[in-house]
């Protein structure tokens, strides 16, 4: 009985606390620290990691059934060694999970098709400590909302403080200058779903942006490229039958007012909009820039990439860099909405 426990906790629990119940500590310990060093890895390659500690789970329960047993400890010796054991492992996951790596489920669309609902995604807390000082354009990031603080939220960093922001007929300027885009032919659905767990398919438009060398996919409504179309081929006409859903800014800045109830009171800074400069674009007609929003200093500028079901610094203004908690590296785990795991999902992110 003592074996067929050892290899159940190795596998159900921890590798090597099985060993602790056959007396082989030393041996445990080992174990336990290998499972450790795979998991801490993860941020440099994300799936070799993730096999190596289930594998070292499998391997860890073939070792207990083959070890020699020892005899046990007196019962005082016993439980200091496994709490030291126990608690040393429990020390370092828990201080990792601080300060190093979390997880985080995505509950919502705003992120399609880069993240999408049921995906389960690893962020590094270290990435602006010991790398980067700061975030770039076209980082994702893990971060508590502004406006509602113990509501954690991931997002693409699209400005820095100091730059300006416009989004209008659907195209995005960052410091007066067009980010590029352009449509991609792929067949674009993905799936949607609520708060009582019901899900739909979305029909919609995909693109791809290059931010700052960063390129990814963005989804639009279906009827985008058409819209497109009629906007190159506008003359004088008005703005307003060409705007895009999500156009940015109004004619005030972005604030928690903005969003629903249950906002904490704002004390950031508004930041600013000004007119945008005439030669700052060669766009002309009626989706010429028209006004931009200056990013406050110590603050980024977020956007989903599901443009147009997406809430995000265009709603309720930027992040201050100091909520923000780390940088998405990877997608360990990924589910649809009929259960059934996307493996072909596994894999880093940018």
């Amino acid at each position: 009985m003592r074996r067929l426990g050892a290899i159940l906790l190795n596998v159900l629990t921890w590798p090597g606390f099985g060993h602790y119940a056959l007396g082989r500590f030393g041996r445990g310990n080992v174990w336990a620290g290998i499972a450790i060093g795979a998991l801490l890895l993860t941020p440099v390659q994300l799936f070799v990691p993730i096999v190596g500690f289930l594998v070292t789970r499998v391997l860890s329960a073939v070792d207990a059934g083959l070890v020699q047993v020892r005899p046990m400890p007196e019962p005082g010796p016993l439980m200091l060694r496994v709490v030291c054991g126990v608690g040393a492992v429990g020390l370092i996951v828990g201080l990792s999970r601080m300060y190093y790596l979390e997880a985080f489920k995505l509950p919502a669309a705003s992120m399609t098709p880069t993240l999408e609902i049921g995906d389960h995604i690893f962020i590094n807390k270290l990435a602006y400590q010991l790398g980067d000082p700061e975030p770039e354009r076209g980082d994702l990031i893990v971060f508590a909302n502004p406006c509602q603080p113990d509501r954690d939220q991931v997002s693409r960093v699209v400005a820095l403080g100091g730059d300006t922001v416009e989004v209008r007929c659907d195209m995005v300027y960052v410091n007066g200058v067009a980010v590029h885009v352009r449509a991609s032919q792929e067949d674009c659905r993905y799936w949607d779903g609520d708060s009582r767990g019901s899900w739909q398919e979305q029909e919609c438009s995909r693109y791809v942006e290059t931010l700052d060398g960063v390129e990814h996919d963005l989804v639009h409504e279906p009827g985008r490229p058409e819209r497109d179309l009629e906007r190159s081929q506008a003359g004088a006409g008005g703005y307003a039958a060409l705007a895009g859903n999500h156009d940015f800014p109004g004619e005030r800045p972005p604030e928690c007012e903005m969003i629903d109830a249950g906002s904490v009171p704002d004390e950031r800074p508004t930041g600013a909009i000004e007119d945008s400069t005439p030669e700052s674009s060669t766009v002309t007609g009626p989706c010429r820039p028209q006004r931009r929003y200056r990013v406050p200093e110590g603050h980024v500028f977020t956007m989903g990439d599901n443009r147009d079901n997406s809430s995000d610094s265009r709603v309720w203004g930027p992040v201050p860099d100091h909520l923000i908690k780390g940088r998405v590296f990877g997608i360990w785990w990924s589910s649809g909405p009929d259960g059934q795991i996307r493996w072909e999902r596994i894999d880093h992110v940018r």
